[in-house]
């Protein structure tokens, strides 16, 4: 960053020739600098600028001296020069200090206090520093400034110091830190000169004056250092004796002015013309007066003039800086203006304007124009200049220059129209579209094809960055393919650069159906910026292909710019924003890849940087993805908690994309907390917004959303319209992820519906979807919505692999088996748990879905603990009964120690230290993590079992038949078959009972439902398991009865007289002998043997 002498002026401080040592006041700042903050208040020529000046020097400390102007107000400006002082100060610090740029805006105050932190970090060594801010009453009383800095000097490091010099007394906003002793003061009454002061320093300039004349002098000037300044000078050619009846008051302009033309007419005249001439310009350097005055001899003016003149002063730092005193500035100013004619002092300016300019001092050539009322070169400077500003922060100083201008010359001048639109951005967007459309408008009529991509860039990003209207992207996308092909070449590089960013990332959000498009524009793009780098443009273009990808459901493509957008960052040394984005831009990846806890980390950093700097533009999202990272896990309550600051976040009402994730947040967790109706009372707010934004990838989510509330307020027509809704506008825009969630949400409404075929054909989709992009989940996931659909793929044999990784991604508890249980259980059989023991028809344990192949002798305790647990019921099971029951024969201390130590060795078996769990003196099998067959088996069949309820519809006899069809699918035979024990054989007879039971309730409904098919295969199965129950050949030849097969019924009864004779030698049951006969035909009347 170079350093014009406009900027060395704002941060140099004064080197004075002369001055006089005063020891009284520097003990009094020492004293004073116990304080954080020294508050110096004195009229004009004071002293204060040399006081302070000459003790830092004296006591050696190190400083930074920062000279306060009008400009200031914009408090931008302040840091930018700040920054340079900083960088004065430490020229060895690589990392600049932050721009005040627009995302801090919302932050100010934090910005504030985190830059004048990094401030005094990078200015320290090991002793105390000093910041002086000099002319501080010319910051605007209105200004924000005061407050801003009230709350900076609150928080200074310990071995920071301030002082402040000022015409005016204490702000209201800094009177807490006067109350608080944090601030000492130093009036005019310590700075006046006393007698003894004034005559050393009058003997010092004047060694010649008599001792009559230093007296009166010093009498006259009363201690007023500028007063004393005047009084030598008019010494230096007669002896004081015109004022003897009117003493020099402090701040006493009218003697001032009077005894300076007094001097001056006394000066000779081409130093009376330079003096004139060279007043109007803020800081006088040996180029600039040279220039402007045409005289040869300007340095030696300016020497002379500090070496005997303490109404000018030398500036330290390079260029050959000088400065006039501000009175006797004034004072040359009014002279020159009176001895001018209008024309020639206007010349005057417009001139020094132009110089001034050229030197790199924008700002006072500015105010020169300003001044000067020359409106055409204002405007050119506006147009030349701005967008060095803009990239400053400093909005307010070129809005305050474009407001100089009269409103129809600024009306004319498509540029300034321009730059007045960037300036409201991003404070005021309508009246910035409004601004930039009007320029674009003219530049069309004009024919400046740079100033219609520059204008049309700033359009888009109004709606980009606006987030509250996206639709009308459509027409500005039209827009600049019609400027491609009436000006085919850009301007320059840097306008193509500007130009085609915001043309990707207008075709990101309204062109997904086109991703060819997108993809060529992309690349487009990136070699762009390999050519001319812009990192604040890259960050741009990232973050909406991010937003594309994700919309897309491309998350390998999407990982890679992450990447990419992190390793820019800290290649870059990026600003506190991008740095946000990109905390934003990975915590969204990351929770959509069902990766929460790093999701969770990684935007409490984004929200960490956004409270360090002040930058709070993306806090909404940031907690509204925290959220959303508690929701998928099942967190209600701390979702609620994240939901509040979620709130609190949102910047302003209008960010349309900010309430509507609140909203949606609000929906999802009352649909997880089981109330429908408020879900859709949240939805329904954001209804119009979702249209406004014309987004179809929010359309969709809107639409799950609504759909997946409605169906849970069974109002199902409402719900698939919504769902169909929610699809065209999926497939409208190619995004595989919303295909994908679509898919998942109509194959649950398939299925819970009965509609078997058209369930399963959407959840085959879904899930090949899932496997090739790796889709877990997105808002308004529910968990037991995913835990039933990918059970029944289980069941199915639908990709059995990637549904468990599924599983395990989103860490998904069982399907749930108790008989209070809401949601329908399914795939339990074939769920990933960590432990699975099989003790129906055989026994078998398995660990994580392998088979444990017991090398020589099985271990027989362990095992026996396991077994009996299971057969007493698997819950709350007191230990005394389970060692009662495997060591009778022990006393109670051994047969708690064995127990202890096989029960250790049991789990180191299972491989699963929480698959049996103990609480107090009872153990239990956990249903969390281990799987039992005949466990699974009771259970199920206890809530099929369940008396049916009156009103029960046939969604409910659908469900209650699905569950019985689950549990017979785990009764695979008798349990533990091998164990003879009383214990075993009543827990085996139970088991049985069930099982009997089930068989014919299942049977029923299939018959009720004519499903012969499904009821013979029961049949058939139930025969294979017990071969001996009679009921069972009994219902399969009712089933072939009734479907007119009397052969195959014939053909059962038959089978089963067969199986009789083999193993029991008995005959069947009159009522089964009688529906054979009832098979038979006419002339066959006895029941074959």
């Amino acid at each position: 960053m170079r350093q014009t002498q406009a900027a060395v002026a704002k941060i140099a401080h004064p080197q004075l020739a002369g001055v006089l040592p005063r020891e009284r006041l520097f003990h009094l700042l020492d004293q004073r600098l116990a304080a954080p903050v020294v508050w110096v208040t004195a009229p004009a020529g004071a002293g204060k600028t040399t006081v302070v000046s000459d003790y830092l020097a004296a006591r050696r400390l190190p400083f930074s001296w920062y000279r306060c102007d009008a400009g200031d107000a914009d408090l931008a400006t302040f840091f930018y020069y700040l920054g340079l002082a900083a960088r004065q100060a430490a020229p060895r610090g690589k990392i600049p200090l932050p721009l005040l740029t627009p995302e801090y805006q919302a932050g100010v105050q934090t910005f504030a206090r985190r830059f004048f932190e990094a401030f005094f970090e990078r200015v320290m060594q090991k002793d105390r520093f000093v910041l002086v801010l000099d002319d501080y009453h010319e910051i605007p009383a209105a200004s924000s400034f005061h407050g801003l800095l009230a709350g900076v000097l609150d928080r200074l490091p310990d071995l920071a110091r301030v002082i402040i010099l000022s015409r005016n007394q204490f702000p209201a906003e800094l009177a807490r830190l006067l109350a608080s002793g944090r601030v000492e003061t130093i009036s005019y009454r310590d700075l006046r000169f006393t007698p003894e002061e004034a005559k050393e320093l009058v003997r010092k300039r004047l060694p010649s004056l008599p001792a009559a004349g230093l007296e009166r002098l010093c009498e006259k000037a009363q201690g007023w250092a500028v007063g004393l300044a005047l009084m030598m000078e008019r010494a230096r050619h007669e002896a004081p004796g015109a004022l003897a009846d009117r003493r020099i008051e402090a701040d006493d302009e009218d003697v001032f002015a009077y005894v300076s033309a007094e001097i001056f007419e006394r000066t000779p005249a081409p130093l009376r013309e330079f003096l004139l001439k060279t007043s109007i310009l803020p800081v006088v350097t040996v180029a600039l007066a040279t220039k402007l005055t045409g005289d040869p001899q300007a340095g030696d003016h300016l020497a002379d003039l500090t070496r005997r003149h303490s109404l000018v002063e030398r500036l330290a730092g390079p260029g050959q800086g000088y400065q006039y005193h501000h009175l006797f500035q004034e004072f040359l100013k009014d002279r020159c203006r009176r001895e001018l004619s209008p024309n020639a002092f206007r010349a005057l300016q417009q001139k020094a304007a132009h110089l001034l300019e050229e030197a790199g001092q924008v700002e006072d050539s500015v105010r020169l124009s300003i001044a000067a009322a020359d409106h055409p070169a204002l405007a050119r400077k506006v147009n030349r200049h701005a967008r060095m500003f803009l990239a400053q922060g400093r909005t307010r100083t070129v809005a305050d220059w474009i407001a100089s201008l009269p409103p129809e010359a600024v009306s004319q001048d498509p540029w300034l129209v321009y730059w007045s639109g960037l300036c409201r951005v991003p404070g005021d967007l309508p009246r910035a579209r409004a601004d930039l459309l009007q320029a674009f408008q003219a530049f069309r009529t004009h024919r400046d094809p740079a100033g219609l991509y520059l204008a049309w860039a700033g359009i888009v990003d109004t709606f980009y960055f606006g987030v509250h209207e996206w639709r009308p992207l459509d027409r500005w996308i039209a827009t600049f393919e019609n400027l491609r092909k009436t000006y085919p070449a850009f301007p320059s590089r840097e306008i193509e650069l500007i130009a085609s960013s915001r043309f990707l990332m207008a075709i990101a959000l309204r062109r997904m159906n086109r991703p060819a498009l997108v993809r060529r524009w992309l690349d487009r793009v990136d070699a762009l910026l390999r050519e001319t780098f812009s990192p604040a443009i890259q960050m741009d273009v990232l973050f909406a292909m991010t937003v594309y990808y994700l919309w897309k459901g491309d998350y390998e493509k999407n990982a890679h710019l992450v990447e990419k957008a992190e390793s820019g960052v800290r290649r870059c040394l990026a600003s506190p924003f991008a740095c946000i984005r990109v905390k934003l831009m990975k915590g969204i990846h990351l929770w959509v890849t069902a990766r929460y806890g790093e999701a969770m980390a990684t935007l409490s950093e984004g929200l960490e940087v956004s409270v360090q700097s002040g930058v709070h533009l993306f806090d909404s999202l940031l907690w509204s993805f925290q959220v959303a990272a508690r929701l998928a896990q099942g967190d209600l309550a701390g979702a609620a908690d994240s939901l509040k600051k979620q709130r609190e976040a949102q910047v302003s009402p209008a960010n349309a994309l900010d309430d509507f994730f609140l909203q949606v947040n609000s929906a999802w967790l009352a649909l997880l907390s089981g109330n429908a109706a408020l879900a859709v009372h949240h939805l329904e707010i954001v209804a119009g917004m979702v249209r406004k934004l014309g987004n179809p990838y929010y359309q969709a989510l809107w639409n799950i959303g609504l759909a997946q509330a409605a169906y849970r307020q069974h109002d199902r027509e409402r719900a698939w319209a919504c769902l169909k809704t929610a699809r065209r506008h999926a497939l409208g825009i190619r995004s595989e992820v919303m295909d994908w969630y679509t898919s998942l949400i109509s194959a649950y409404f398939h299925l819970q519906e009965g509609q078997e075929k058209d369930g399963l054909a959407c959840l085959r989709h879904g899930l090949a979807l899932s496997a090739k992009q790796g889709f877990v989940h997105l808002e308004f996931y529910q968990p037991a919505v995913m835990r039933f659909l990918l059970g029944k793929a289980l069941e199915e044999g639908l990709a059995r692999q990637h549904v468990h990784r599924l599983i395990r991604t989103l860490s998904l508890p069982p399907p749930p088996l108790e008989g209070d249980a809401v949601d329908e259980p399914t795939g339990v059989e074939h769920w990933p748990y960590p432990v699975k023991v099989k003790t129906m028809g055989e026994f078998a344990v398995f660990r994580d879905d392998q088979l444990l192949n017991f090398a020589g002798k099985p271990p027989k305790k362990p095992l026996d603990i396991l077994k009996t647990l299971i057969a007493l019921g698997g819950r709350n099971v007191p230990v005394t009964r389970l060692t009662d029951t495997l060591w009778p024969d022990a006393d109670g201390d051994a047969a708690g120690n064995s127990f202890k130590v096989n029960l250790h060795h049991l789990r180191q078996l299972l491989g699963d230290p929480e698959a049996i769990v103990g609480k107090g003196a009872c153990l239990s099998v956990n249903s969390q993590r281990c799987l039992v067959d005949a466990l699974a088996f009771q259970h199920l069949a206890d809530r099929a079992l369940q008396p049916e309820e009156q009103d029960a519809g046939p969604a409910e006899q659908r469900k209650r038949l699905a569950i019985g069809e689950r549990a017979l699918a785990l009764y695979r035979g008798s349990f533990l078959q091998d164990e003879d024990g009383a214990l075993f054989v009543a827990a085996r007879e139970k088991l049985r009972h069930r099982f009997l039971r089930l068989v014919e309730m299942v049977m029923n409904g299939y018959e009720a439902r004519q499903e012969w098919t499904k009821a013979i295969g029961l049949g058939e199965r139930s025969i294979e398991l017990d071969d001996l129950e009679e009921r069972f050949y009994t219902r399969l030849m009712l089933c072939y009865r009734k479907m007119g097969r009397h052969d195959a019924a014939v053909s059962i009864y038959d089978r089963f007289c067969r199986v009789l004779e083999a193993k029991k030698g008995g005959q069947p049951s009159p009522g089964m002998t009688a529906l054979y006969r009832t098979l038979l035909p006419a002339n066959e009347a006895a029941p074959r043997a």
